[in-house]
């Protein structure tokens, strides 16, 4: 097999890096997917109470 002269060496690097970002960006992606999924799963929420206007005066 020939040699890889500079220029399909830098290619292939740049190549190698595009796939390692790549494959960061989508992990944490994923992660905070994850995240905002579980945490929109189990937040309870509190029944919204309309104000007694006669509260006071009772």
């Amino acid at each position: 097999m020939a040699r890889l002269n500079r220029t399909q060496i830098r290619r292939r690097r740049n190549k190698e890096a595009v796939v390692a970002l790549s494959a960061f960006i989508t992990s944490a992606l994923a992660v905070f997917h994850l995240y905002f999924f579980i945490t929109s799963t189990t937040q309870r929420s509190c029944p919204h109470l309309s104000p007694n206007p006669n509260f006071y005066q009772t």
